[in-house]
């Protein structure tokens, strides 16, 4: 993730972080929604930039966050970068379904590589190596399964994204969008 220090040597103000309950944000309270992550952003960014307009990029989960900011606070976006997003439920991909099942019941376990293999498929290429560790898929895996959190966030954070759906209102966002997806 170079973009954000490439944006930065260029002046502008950024502002990155992990949503609660994601990243180096992992344990959490309680149950998280993206209204709450969105809360969040806004406090963030009220802090920050008091009432100037922001953009917002999100990735994954953070696209659903974007897409409820752009909905939402409408005067407080600018603009929106969606990544590896979300739209209408009704068109995701055929394993998307397979993918929650598998990661409600497998991604909290240490042990189980094969499963953890396939449930980070969805987001790396099998053939993807870590070009600062010189890691392949396989050794990608076995790390994420030495990287602990707690199952009460797991089952809250995938709760969230398995309820995430904003296709219905996505024609009221005004902003300016770009969308960056995978292959298909």
């Amino acid at each position: 993730f170079s973009l954000p220090q490439e944006l930065a040597r260029l002046g502008r103000t950024v502002l990155l972080f992990d949503n609660r309950g994601i990243g180096e944000s992992a344990d959490h309270p309680g149950n998280v929604g993206i209204p709450d992550l969105a809360k969040d952003v806004l406090a963030l960014a009220s802090a920050l930039f008091g009432a100037r307009k922001f953009v917002v990029l999100g990735h994954s989960s953070g696209a659903f966050v974007a897409q409820y900011l752009a909905i939402h606070a409408p005067g407080d976006v600018a603009a929106i970068v969606l990544i590896g997003a979300q739209g209408d439920r009704r068109t995701a991909d055929a394993g998307a379904a397979e993918f929650f099942k598998l990661g409600r019941a497998n991604f909290h376990s240490d042990s189980d590589l094969e499963s953890r293999m396939t449930l980070l498929s969805y987001f790396f290429d099998r053939n993807a190596r870590d070009d600062d560790s010189d890691r392949d898929f396989r050794e990608i895996c076995k790390q994420s399964l030495r990287d602990r959190r707690p199952k009460a966030t797991i089952q809250a954070q995938l709760t969230m994204l398995g309820s995430a759906d904003y296709g219905p209102q996505l024609q009221t966002i005004l902003c300016p969008a770009l969308v960056l997806h995978g292959e298909k």
